[in-house]
This record gives structure tokens, sequence and C-alpha cells, in this order.
């Protein structure tokens, strides 16, 4: 069926109201559509069959939403779908769907956030890992490896792609190295996270961050889970903006409290994610995905002891 087809077949399906318009939002793996109608405005996600492929899949994403609907009674904010007829998810033309109420705000980038963003971004991950909620969330650590060799015949005809792994290979192959050889001992403390905390998954209503999509949320350590994010709000790409990212420890700190884990062990294995879909780029030949995550990862990796200074200056006042 033709998209617009269905999206009208969706709205008519549970009474949405007639279709005045509807865009294409950006969206790394799922489709997801702003949807105007006569009564209001929707977002329809359309997960792929990657995505959801088998009931495991599902009931994961069902107590994905459970645990949000979760952090919202614990004055966290966040969007979550609308119930139709007693269920989240809905199946339509093999594929499974969720249908949200729109909120008007923005996304912001880590450009546009000043340090009262980072300050908020921080306290509210520390007040999430923070939560002693049941659940039987998975844990989302796995060891990782890629064979350069492979890809570097692959792409030797591609001189973008072959020299950016050249290039970073060996960083790369050490950063893999040193997640897997430490993932054991991250998993012993393990808490609830958004895990996939970064600026497109963080709507702003003025001023109060609202999270959205919550289909990578699992247990995680708290801090790789603090690194990976602190990385994340002072990543300009080219280069780290070390205020920000020493705010985000000293904010998240002050909510959480100290800890004893091995920061630098924990710095490895919270790569453990972008890694696993760095392996995903490459299974399919993303070309401008992978010349970006070897590149994110490489700044990662050359950042490892600038970063474990600042958490030892933070952590020890």
């Amino acid at each position: 069926m033709r998209k617009d087809s269905i999206i009208k077949k969706i709205c008519s399906m549970h009474k949405l109201g007639s279709i005045i318009s509807y865009e294409k939002e950006n969206s790394s793996q799922n489709d997801v559509y702003k949807v105007v109608t006569d009564k209001d405005i929707y977002i329809i996600k359309e997960f792929s069959k990657d995505a959801i492929s088998n009931y495991y899949h599902l009931n994961k994403r069902k107590k994905q939403i459970e645990i949000s609907e979760k952090l919202k009674k614990h004055g966290i904010q966040t969007i979550t779908p609308l119930k139709l007829k007693g269920n989240y998810f809905f199946l339509f033309n093999h594929k499974y769907y969720l249908i949200y109420n729109y909120k008007e705000s923005k996304i912001m980038e880590v450009n546009d956030l000043m340090p009262k963003h980072i300050s908020s971004l921080a306290k509210i991950q520390a007040n999430i890992h923070k939560l002693k909620l049941k659940t039987k969330l998975p844990c989302t650590y796995r060891k990782v490896n890629i064979d350069f060799d492979k890809y570097l015949l692959k792409y030797k005809n591609d001189s973008k792609v072959y020299e950016v792994l050249l290039k970073n290979r060996e960083k790369l192959e050490d950063l893999i190295n040193c997640c897997n050889s430490n993932i054991a001992e991250m998993k012993n403390k393990l808490c609830i996270s958004h895990n996939d905390y970064k600026p497109k998954n963080i709507l702003w209503s003025q001023d109060n961050p609202i999270l959205i999509d919550f289909d990578a949320m699992g247990l995680v350590n708290h801090a790789c889970a603090l690194s990976e994010s602190a990385f994340t709000f002072s990543n300009l790409e080219t280069n780290i903006n070390y205020d920000y990212y020493k705010l985000y420890l000293k904010e998240y700190i002050s909510v959480y409290g100290s800890f004893k884990e091995d920061y630098k062990k924990a710095l490895y294995v919270s790569m453990n994610g972008k890694i696993r879909w760095y392996v995903y780029l490459l299974s399919k030949n993303d070309k401008e995905g992978i010349i970006s995550m070897t590149n994110e990862l490489a700044l990662f990796y050359d950042n490892i002891d600038k970063f474990y200074s600042i958490y030892e200056n933070v952590n020890n006042k």
C-alpha cells in the first residue's frame, strides 16, 4: 500500500479525523509522521521489521513504555503513546504502530544548549538512575568484534571510507577490546536508563525537557550511562566542550552522589551501544554513517584521559 493510503486508513481505523496534511519526520530507524487532522495533531510511528520482528521484541517495547509511564509518575516529563482499545501497539499491513498526541516543542542541538540546559539534563538522568523500579528489561551490554581487514578490503575503492577506517583502525580496535574486557564488571550494578539520551530524543517546551522514544531503554551501569551522556552533550563533532563535560558530571553527582565504580573502565564500556550501532552501519553499507561514527568513536578515544581527569577532579571535591 502507498504511504498516504496507510496513514489515511490508520486515521480512519482509530477515528483520528480527516487528514489535512502529513509529513515525514527525521528518524534513524523507524518511520515517523506528523499528521494533522480536523480533530487534532498526531505523531504516528511505524516500526521497521528489524525493530519488531517477533513477540520478544514487541513484549520488550511494551515494558519500555510501561517504565516510561512510571517515570512520569515520578516527576520525569515524558511523552507516551495513546492507548487504543486497551493497547499501545496495533498491527497493520504487517507492521506495528504507535500513535502519540503532538506537543508543540522543539529539538535543540548540542550547539544550542546553554549551561542551564546541561544542568537540567544531568539532574534528570541522575534522578532516573536513582529510581528502584522492578522490571524485567534486559541488560543492554554485549561483546562486539569487528574484522577491520574485511571492511578495508570491501572499501578499498572508496577513498573516503577507506581512509577514515585505516586512519582510526588501531584506536577503534583498542577501544573495542577495552570495552569487551570490562563489560562483565560493569554488569555488577545496574539501573534503569533511557539509553538513547541524546538531543533528538529530548523535546524542549520553553526550558523544560521532555523525554521521548524509549525504544532503547534497558538496564545499564549508571557510571557508563553518565559517561556516554556527558560525552554526548559536550560533543561538538570535531572537538569537546570540556566545560560542559565537567558541568554535566558535577550536576549529575550533586543528585546521584559520588560512586566507587572505576570510571576509566566505565568510560570504555559506555561506548558499547555506539559500537553496536557501528556494527549495524557497517552491515547496512551506510557509508555516511560509517564515516561519522568512526570519527565520533575516535574523538572519544582521543579524549579518554581528559575525561577521566575531569571526573577525578569533580568526584573528589
